[in-house]
């Protein structure tokens, strides 16, 4: 009899959390997820599109970013990569990535647009939106 008022209750839950409104972190979702932000950021991603207002281009090299768990990231263009580390600033709401570039650090800071275990927008200050997938 317990086994069937917990399995109730857990249905009710879930049915209540799925009619809930979204209300979500990310503007394009998702509205819930049982990953922390830092795990589904981790990982391999490929740029597919950049947007800038009304105009979307496909990206068709083999353009990767590497999130590691330990804070360091990699941009990786063709043949070249440039390493580098990352943080989430404003409450998980943006990310930092910091790089040194003829030894000198460059920093960028990017609004997480949608954040899902198989894609990543991120956008700039200059308001362009870069489109990965995990790779």
């Amino acid at each position: 009899m317990k086994t069937l008022k917990l399995l109730g209750f857990v249905a009710i839950l879930g049915a209540t959390i799925l009619s809930t409104p979204s209300c979500g972190k990310y503007e394009e979702g998702p509205g819930f997820s049982l990953l922390t932000k830092k795990s589904r950021l981790v990982g391999d991603w490929d740029l597919k599109e950049t947007v800038y207002g009304s105009l979307t281009t496909a990206d068709t090299d083999d353009d990767i970013l590497t999130f590691e768990k330990d804070g360091t990231v990699k941009a990786t263009d063709g043949s070249t990569t440039i390493s580098g580390t990352w943080e989430f600033t404003s409450d998980k709401e943006k990310v930092r990535t910091t790089y040194e570039i003829f030894g000198t650090p460059v920093s960028a800071d990017f609004t997480i647009l949608r954040l899902k275990s198989k894609e990543l927008w991120l956008q700039d200050d200059d308001n362009y939106i870069y489109k990965y997938e995990a790779k």
